[in-house]
């Protein structure tokens, strides 16, 4: 794991580079900036990422955080032009972006962001090749217990008995999964019936061990700590 040091110093790399602020729920290419071809580095807030297959699908696939790099001579979308990378920011948060043209001028300078941008390529395509045959296959419930995990890892606040409590609007959602705000009512409810979550007032109770182990193993590379640069296992 780096350093607050460390990270501190790669923020400081690019601070003369264009900062955005990105509004919760907004929707970002994190590979363009003013239509041009950019690599961009979280500085701070929390974001979903969905892969956008053909012209009607979405899929969440994971929550990254603080530190994270999207590098754009490694954009695993390239590789098929019928997935498109989209990101959402679920808190307020900061961006840097840098032109193209200078991205491999920046990493010669400085290795680690090198080093850091590949790492991150890694967990992203992990999660694209891993979480999207998985997803793609399961039920609307299936997948809405497997965005309510993911941002309870990220979000949630500890309490007894193994579960983690998070604030999480329906029409989030069902904003994230494509579903409509009765449906995802409904399938809430069904998962409280079954157990995997918990309602408690305006608050969801996710139990640690409700994803099936096969997806537990492939999505432990992407869980992000808030205020850390790199990934927590589970």
């Amino acid at each position: 794991m780096r350093s607050q040091t460390d990270q501190q110093a790669n923020f400081y790399t690019l601070a003369h580079y264009s900062r955005v602020e990105v509004e919760v729920g907004q929707v970002f290419d994190p590979y363009s900036h003013n239509q041009e071809p950019s690599s961009c580095v979280i500085e701070s807030g929390t974001i979903a990422l969905f892969a956008q297959v053909g012209q009607n699908e979405r899929f969440f696939l994971t929550i990254v955080g603080k530190g994270f790099i999207f590098s754009v001579d490694a954009d695993p979308s390239a590789a098929s032009s019928s997935l498109n990378i989209s990101a959402e920011a679920i808190t307020p948060t900061f961006i840097r972006y840098v032109r193209s043209a200078r991205w491999k001028g920046v990493c010669a300078s400085h290795p680690q962001l090198r080093e850091k941008s590949l790492c991150d390529l890694a967990a992203l395509s992990h999660a694209i090749q891993g979480h999207l045959s998985w997803v793609r296959d399961r039920s609307n419930s299936d997948r809405a217990l497997f965005a309510i995990q993911r941002f309870a890892y990220s979000q949630g606040e500890a309490v007894d008995n193994g579960y983690l409590s998070v604030l999480l609007r329906r029409t989030e959602l069902a904003r994230w999964l494509g579903l409509s705000y009765d449906r995802v009512g409904r399938i809430i409810r069904d998962l409280h019936n079954k157990g995997d979550v918990r309602i408690s007032g305006h608050k969801l109770l996710v139990r640690a061990s409700a994803l099936p182990q096969r997806s537990h193993r492939m999505l432990s590379a992407m869980v992000y700590e808030p205020g850390t640069a790199a990934p927590q296992a589970i």
